[in-house]
């Protein structure tokens, strides 16, 4: 099952994209299990019977302001290119999860990191990667390739997750 590229498109650009993809989903669903996880500690000591209840509130809103990122990131991928994007999302991503652990209000400090986590993880996930690399009869190939890395993203946070 191999894929035809676009010329100039390497071997390399396309284990890049669903390394990428994996690390995308990696860190989804692992900043979920974060945001439970740093609830119960003694910096938030948030009651056990309240956990739920605003992480899901948390976790709700921050989907929201992605989705509303999404429809900017478009057109701004567009006008700029997909790399400046892409790495200033992941910079801001990097140095918010370094900024969590300093916080010790769930609202709004948590509220606030978290939605500009899921903020920058958007120019990622929406960059239209597969379009760039591959030709167009190895579409749904490629797209089962980024399907499974999402999965195994998914698996490995879960794993990570379990082992906390």
């Amino acid at each position: 099952m191999f894929m035809d590229l676009l010329p100039g498109a390497t071997r390399m650009n396309i284990v890049s994209m669903y390394i990428l993809t994996i690390c995308l989903y990696l860190y989804f669903f692992t900043k979920t299990s974060s945001i439970i996880y740093l609830m119960t500690s003694s910096d938030y000591n948030v009651p056990q019977n309240d956990v739920a209840k605003k992480s899901g509130f948390i976790n709700s809103i921050a989907a929201s302001f992605l989705c509303i990122t999404q429809f900017v990131m478009g057109p701004v991928m567009d006008k700029v290119g997909r790399r400046l994007p892409i790495v200033c999302g992941l910079l801001v991503a990097g140095l918010m999860i370094n900024l969590v652990t300093f916080g010790h209000e769930v609202y709004p400090t948590l509220l606030i990191m978290i939605i500009v986590l899921s903020m920058a993880a958007a120019p990622t996930e929406c960059a239209p990667l597969i379009n760039d690399y591959v030709q167009p009869k190895s579409f749904g190939v490629a797209q089962m390739y980024y399907a499974f890395a999402a999965y195994l993203g998914t698996t490995l946070a879960t794993a990570v997750t379990i082992n906390l």
